[in-house]
């Protein structure tokens, strides 16, 4: 075999490992920054959720739940688009629930009054907690499947306990 054709294959297999390597290089690159683009809509779905979970029943002044409902319906909405099924399944719940959550908050400030240091009636209570911890479930639901799709290994455990008792 000439010696010119020995370098026009060298030059050639250059060329193509060359062009493999910015293919996956750029399928990398697009790949990183969905992921980027996923990671930000969804922590809005966990922000809204967490401004809504820690709303107090009373005193009123801190705010109706009626706009971080709405909040949470935008980011709910925004963060569908990314999802992919089993997410949005969790989306469709953490919704649904904190939808819910507001309701009971709306309905114990128009059926009771502040106890004591703002506390939640005792005959009300347990409508609260209910509605918080039903809601906290399906955050953390969402949350598992969200890494899962980032591919983050292991389960998912709340650093911070939500069941715990209010002062409310």
């Amino acid at each position: 075999m000439p010696w010119w054709l020995d370098s026009a294959l060298v030059a050639l297999a250059g060329l193509v490992v060359s062009g493999v390597v910015t293919v996956v290089s750029k399928r990398t690159e697009r790949r990183r920054l969905s992921r980027d683009d996923v990671m930000k809509v969804h922590r809005e779905v966990i922000d809204a959720a967490d401004r809504l979970q820690e709303l107090p029943v009373w005193p009123v002044e801190k705010g109706s739940p009626d706009p971080l409902v709405e909040e949470l319906r935008r980011a709910v909405k925004w963060a569908g688009i990314f999802g992919a099924p089993k997410e949005n399944e969790a989306l469709g719940q953490v919704y649904k629930t904190g939808r819910a959550l507001g309701k009971v908050i709306s309905e114990i400030r128009l059926s009771s009054s502040p106890g004591r240091r703002d506390e939640v009636d005792l005959r009300v209570r347990p409508s609260l907690v209910a509605a918080r911890h039903t809601f906290d479930k399906a955050v953390e639901l969402f949350v598992a499947r969200f890494r899962e799709r980032v591919e983050i290994l292991g389960p998912y455990r709340a650093p911070i306990a939500t069941d715990e008792p209010e002062n409310e």
